[in-house]
């Protein structure tokens, strides 16, 4: 530790004697690193995170695929239908049926109209979210002759309500239906973009509360195989297929669509080209500044040559290089990470909003900051080995 930081003072004199060289090197790598960053930060909220439901890649779909579709598809469903796939497979250790639909909420002032989301009770427990505040739905929630409820979601909460906790109990009125609020989800639980999650029951009618289609997602249970839950489905919507001819062909196949397939950003090719390209900006931005490293190895080598002669190893002048070039990292780091988050800022505005899940969450966040740190000391390898080696090599007979 004290020769590390030996050579730590020592490579902050150099480049305080050559500003030149450094600020130039450390705006060099802060634009490669800060450009990483910030496209990094929009495809971890697109792509990697962008849910915060409990163990997303277990929540799945029926997969629908035929001749005469281009690609498969996932499907929404009549009450009917959604009962006869819940009954009939044992996949799935829970599943849920939800409908968006705007919705008249009647109260003390003008009708407002808000996003409702329809959903079986179950749904909360499914996906594996509860309420910060107050209780999530339960099946005698939607039991005959049971006041029916309904939760809010935290925008919603705070827009109209600011926050305030004494909401849990009040009685308000959607579409006609007197309801109960008995809870306010978490920030990010935006589910299917609701402002307002109303439970009801799953009857075989054409018509609950006004909706005819519904869409499905379940937990698939540890260890089921696509193989598996397409045998088991198949049978199921054979028999739907009979039922509603015009809707599945009959050549329909069935499998398993992962949730987060299912919910597909329209970003998602975008953000892998953007990464393609941040990645050879950043390989670029660490090649200019090795040769600048090289070139200045090459001007100092009468100094790694005296080094050398007095009886410094290569592996202790090849560390000495490459803590400079940590330093030069580091340095560059609080550079970039401003260079990321105004291009960020200005990557959001230009993004069509629809674009992006609307739970996903993109910002500069602490695992992007780790990201951020990891790049810069890949960085440190790329730009700094060669430079290093050329260091503690140096040509001692020649000079």
């Amino acid at each position: 530790m004290q020769v590390l930081l030996q050579d730590l003072r020592y490579a902050f004199r150099q480049l305080r004697k050559h500003p030149g060289f450094a600020i130039t090197a450390i705006l060099t790598l802060a634009l490669g690193i800060g450009a990483t960053t910030a496209v990094f930060s929009v495809a971890y909220g697109v792509l990697i995170d962008p849910f915060p439901y409990k163990d997303v890649h277990t929540l799945a779909t029926p997969k629908l695929c035929s001749s005469r579709w281009p690609q498969c598809r996932w499907s929404n469903y009549s009450a009917e239908s959604f009962n006869q796939i819940a009954r009939n497979t044992t996949i799935f250790s829970g599943v849920t049926a939800s409908t968006i639909a705007n919705v008249v909420l009647l109260g003390s002032g003008e009708p407002q109209r808000v996003r409702g989301n329809y959903i079986t009770p179950n749904t909360f427990d499914v996906l594996g979210v509860q309420p910060i505040l107050g209780r999530a739905s339960i099946e005698d929630d939607v039991r005959p002759g049971h006041g029916e409820v309904a939760l809010l979601s935290y925008r919603y909460w705070q827009a109209h309500y600011g926050g305030n906790p004494s909401i849990l109990g009040r009685v308000l009125t959607f579409n006609g239906h007197p309801r109960t609020v008995v809870g306010v989800m978490p920030p990010r639980f935006l589910w299917r973009g609701g402002d307002v999650y109303l439970p009801i029951q799953m009857t075989n009618e054409e018509s609950i509360q006004g909706q005819h289609n519904f869409a499905l997602v379940g937990r698939l249970k540890p260890g089921v195989t696509e193989a598996q839950a397409a045998s088991e489905l198949q049978p199921v919507f054979r028999d739907i297929a009979r039922r509603v001819p015009r809707v599945f062909p009959d050549d329909l196949r069935v499998g398993i669509m992962p949730f987060d397939l299912m919910f597909r950003s329209d970003l998602a090719e975008t953000l892998y080209l953007l990464l393609g390209a941040v990645a050879v900006l950043l390989l670029i931005a660490c090649v200019n500044v090795s040769s600048l490293m090289l070139a200045r190895a090459v001007h100092r080598e009468h100094e790694f040559v005296v080094r050398a002669a007095i009886g410094a190893s290569h592996l202790r002048l090849m560390r000495y290089a490459l803590t400079e070039s940590l330093l030069l990292a580091a340095m560059a780091m609080p550079v970039a990470l401003g260079f990321a988050y105004v291009g960020l800022k200005a990557t959001l505005r230009i993004v069509p909003a629809e674009t992006i899940p609307d739970e996903a969450v993109v910002t500069l966040n602490f695992t992007v900051l780790l990201a951020s740190i990891a790049i810069a000391l890949a960085t440190v390898v790329l730009f700094g080995f060669a430079p290093a080696w050329h260091s503690a090599n140096p040509r001692l007979a020649t000079a």
